[in-house]
């Protein structure tokens, strides 16, 4: 027996909506249909945002601390040295600073 995707309908009346519901099994050309409404995921919350924090990724293999350091320099153009953790997964680092970065 084939495998198929499921549909969706929107009702524009509640109680239509409601009539279908109610008759859980519904038969179309021979085949049974289930019905079964389709309930909304609430919305995530929002993570908070560390305006200090600076997340990188994709740097090459290798990329040691003080040409990193040079490279946010030359970005942020101030000349304090971030603290920089660098991530498990390669060419990732976590970099803090002790202010908000502009431009976020």
């Amino acid at each position: 027996m084939p495998i198929y995707s499921p549909l969706y309908n929107t009702f524009t009346s509640l109680t239509d909506a409601q009539g279908v519901l109610y008759k859980r099994n519904h038969v179309l050309s021979n085949q049974t249909l289930t019905v079964e409404a389709v309930k909304k995921k609430k919305p995530r919350p929002k993570r908070p945002v560390d305006p200090t924090c600076l997340f990188l990724e994709g740097m090459p293999d290798g990329t040691n601390t003080e040409m990193l350091d040079l490279f946010l320099e030359s970005c942020t153009g101030k000349e304090e040295s971030p603290s920089i953790t660098y991530g498990e997964k390669p060419g990732t680092a976590m970099v803090t600073y002790t202010y908000e970065i502009e431009g976020r």
